[in-house]
């Protein structure tokens, strides 16, 4: 098997869902290229591959919103179980970035902090935007279709 490609599933396996910068920072982290034929560059080709072959899956919020617009078939209790989980996911994520942010690895360059950074700042803004629809939920269950306009 390609060093490469072992190298994604391992850590998929071993850290759960990850993004590719993750991935790549931790090839950085490891010293791949010292031990192994694995490229931290040749990490993003090697996601979409695997994607395209089956045996990983991209994860997507826009899961999530087709799911708020499909919610007048849902009672209360289920989708509030279905944000409660997605904040839950967000939140562990954010507490990696929060880990990445604060812990330096060799060759870190000022681009790394800023691509560390970017994905700080759009997992809070998923998590403010699933903690509003979660605070109100109540109007969603309620089934009012329309809101109203001025």
């Amino acid at each position: 098997m390609n060093p490469t490609r072992l190298f994604v599933l391992g850590a998929l396996a071993k850290h759960g869902p990850m993004y590719g910068h993750q991935l790549r920072r931790d090839a950085r982290m490891d010293r791949a290229e010292l031990w192994s034929d694995v490229r931290p560059g040749s990490l993003y080709g090697a996601l979409h591959r695997l994607a395209a072959e089956g045996l990983i899956e991209a994860l997507r919020t826009e899961q999530v919103d087709l799911a708020l617009a499909m919610s007048s078939d849902l009672d209360e209790d289920t989708l509030r179980g279905y944000l409660d989980d997605r904040i839950r996911a967000l939140s562990a994520q954010a507490a990696q970035f929060d880990h990445y942010r604060d812990r330096a690895w060799p060759d870190q360059t000022v681009a790394d902090d800023l691509v560390v950074e970017h994905a700080r700042l759009r997992m809070g803004a998923e998590l403010a935007w699933h903690q509003l629809v979660l605070d109100r939920i109540g109007k969603l269950a309620a089934g009012s279709e329309h809101r109203d306009r001025p």
